[in-house]
């Protein structure tokens, strides 16, 4: 491995402002380091400015995925970091920089071990997935499903940031916003109106116990729901005449999704009995969780695979966060994934956001090693 081009390839990427809805940039640039490597790229646009990227090598059997996305969050205030956000310098073994750690450091690991396996003359089929739009709702992983990119992967593996930990598992997810509707009056006279933040309020007043008794997963413990917006009304001397609130839930296989679902609507049907006024409920973002066995193929050959590298398998772990794996699940035919990548997740959308080189040279000959691991279970 050309550690020092690992290296460049890093702080180019992590150079470029891939801020939601820039990553054409990131694309082009992987596009033409594996080019050089003799590994031809596919750019799916999803939008001007806005390109996925697909890579494969090997011709050999089932698939095995390499995923991570190319966008960032917003850098915030560039004063407040020690370093440029957008500069990809190295201090003291760290490079910082938006998206070192969330995730560039994985996606670029990710790509220098597809361009390692083609020098080993690797015969598996092994497929690089770059997406864009991850951190907005999985957008671009769910037009590569749509598309059929995921349709032959018999496993996948998410380069996020997984602070030494092997992950199996994340929560799922679900977005809603509750939407009431009353009837607008002075304030002077409410008896002539329908406060529409009523029904709102009765609901957050049941939000504490509107969950309470489901079963608790073995591996994510309990649901999470939490109401992060609420917003109604245009002027302080006039009743509301809508107003909506917005929730978000990451759900378990234990409690899943369409649980969820039923919970809520059956709040909805008793707020809608009690009184004036009317709320509709709907649902914006709703994956289920995504889970492998830990005693599968896919956990199992990593951990082989990462023991030849590391001397020890890795701790096995789940996380309440979403990744591209939700869209990408939707494929036909289910398959195994799992999370590993670079960095300490706890870094990640934070001022002086920052990846250590050693681990991300470490995480190309790691994956790499879990490829060849992967095949040879199966071979």
């Amino acid at each position: 491995m050309d550690e020092q081009a690992a290296v460049t390839l890093l702080q180019q990427l992590v150079q470029i402002p891939s801020v939601n809805g820039q990553e054409g940039q990131v694309a082009a640039v992987l596009a033409q380091v594996l080019q050089a490597a003799g590994i031809a790229s596919q750019l799916v646009e999803y939008a001007p400015g806005r390109v996925n990227l697909v890579a494969e090598i090997g011709a050999i059997g089932p698939v095995l995925g390499f995923s991570g996305h190319q966008d960032v969050v917003d850098a915030g205030d560039p004063n407040d970091w020690e370093f440029s956000p957008f500069g990809g310098e190295i201090h003291a073994g760290m490079l910082y920089g938006r998206g070192a750690g969330d995730m560039k450091s994985g996606l670029a690991a990710m790509v220098m071990a597809l361009i390692q396996l083609k020098r080993l003359n690797f015969k598996h089929r092994v497929r690089l997935l770059a997406t864009v739009g991850e951190e907005v709702g999985t957008i671009g992983a769910a037009q590569l499903t749509a598309q059929g990119w995921a349709d032959d992967l018999a496993a996948l593996i998410i380069g996020e940031p997984t602070n030494g930990q092997l992950e199996y598992g994340h929560a799922g997810g679900i977005n809603y916003h509750l939407h009431s509707r009353g009837k607008a009056a002075h304030s002077a006279h409410p008896e002539k109106g329908i406060n529409a933040l009523t029904k709102l309020f009765a609901f957050a007043h049941l939000e504490p116990t509107l969950f309470a008794g489901g079963p608790v997963d073995p591996d994510f413990g309990p649901l999470i729901h939490s109401i992060t917006m609420i917003q109604g009304g245009k002027q302080i001397n006039s009743l509301p005449e809508t107003a909506t609130l917005w929730g978000n839930i990451r759900t378990t296989p234990a409690f899943n999704n369409a649980m969820v679902r039923q919970r809520l609507q059956r709040a909805v049907t008793d707020l809608n009995a009690a009184g004036p006024g009317a709320v509709a409920l709907t649902t914006e973002f709703d994956f289920d969780p995504v889970f492998s066995a830990p005693t599968g193929r896919l956990v199992t050959s990593a951990q082989q695979g990462l023991t030849t590298v590391l001397g020890h398998p890795l701790p096995l772990a789940v996380v309440l966060g979403g990744t591209d794996a939700y869209s990408f699940n939707q494929g036909k035919q289910p398959f195994e994934t799992i999370i590993y990548g670079p960095n300490n997740f706890g870094t990640s959308h934070q001022v002086n956001e920052h990846v250590a080189v050693a681990d991300y040279l470490s995480k190309i000959d790691e994956y790499v090693a879990i490829a060849q691991a992967f095949f040879a279970a199966g071979d």
